[in-house]
């Protein structure tokens, strides 16, 4: 609901800037809104999937720490935070090059309302992730005074709600702040390139390209350095 009602001002400023002072069409605002719309769930889809393996890799790597498995300690950390980084730049560039292909007249307003949504939602779920991991700080603290029990005591029921909390603040936070700052980067360089070069489209086009040419290689140069590392690793403990 809150975000929702963030959701519903920021839309009155956009309607109020593409169709009182621009003069757009209201299918073409529907489109932008649609854009931000699309923003947000993409925040809120990366959120999910980053909380969801970071909970599954912490508890693996406990347990591998615990059976003795320096490998499994080293590998399962790398391999989690991979897929989450480059899930999050791979959703974020398709949707990208979604609206600079088939939105091609609307593309500068989608970006832009595509930017909005995902740093709306970006800061919703930072926000709501400190602001849990607070209070369930603060519920643990207050069991461990008035009852006695210590922070971390299995008996404290302050115990989950404050793992639950930390696991909130630490992934969905970063996770969702991460997609919004390649994106809103990108967004800010196209902006830049089209404003720089509005005489010459034709160098601006080129280094548009460029852009989405050099984050595609940085998705292959990622995948082939952590494979890379990964046989290392591997060959180092075997040894």
């Amino acid at each position: 609901k809150f975000l929702f009602i963030l959701w519903v001002l920021i839309a009155i400023c956009m309607v109020y800037y593409f169709m009182g002072l621009s003069h757009m069409h209201l299918g073409s605002m529907l489109i932008i809104l649609a854009c931000s719309v699309l923003g947000i769930l993409g925040s809120y889809s990366v959120a999910w999937f980053g909380m969801r393996i970071n909970t599954w890799a912490n508890s693996r790597t406990a347990f591998a720490s615990l059976r003795g498995k320096p490998i499994d300690v080293v590998n399962i950390p790398l391999t989690s935070g991979m897929s989450v980084g480059l899930l999050l730049v791979s959703v974020e560039l398709f949707f990208m090059i979604c609206i600079l292909v088939f939105l091609k007249e609307l593309a500068g307003p989608c970006f832009i309302g595509f930017a909005i949504g995902e740093s709306l939602g970006a800061s919703a779920l930072r926000i709501a992730g400190g602001i849990f991991t607070k209070i369930a700080d603060i519920g643990s603290d207050l069991m461990k005074i008035v009852f006695h029990l210590p922070e971390d005591d299995p008996k404290n029921p302050g115990v989950i709600a404050d793992c639950t909390g930390d696991n909130a603040g630490d992934s969905v936070g970063p996770t969702a702040d991460g997609f919004e700052t390649y994106g809103v980067t990108g967004v800010a360089l196209i902006a830049f390139l089209a404003l720089a070069l509005a005489d010459n489209t034709a160098m601006s086009g080129m280094l548009i390209i460029w852009i989405f040419a050099m984050r595609i290689l940085m998705i292959l140069t990622s995948l082939v350095s952590y494979f890379i590392n990964r046989s290392i690793t591997s060959s180092v403990f075997a040894s």
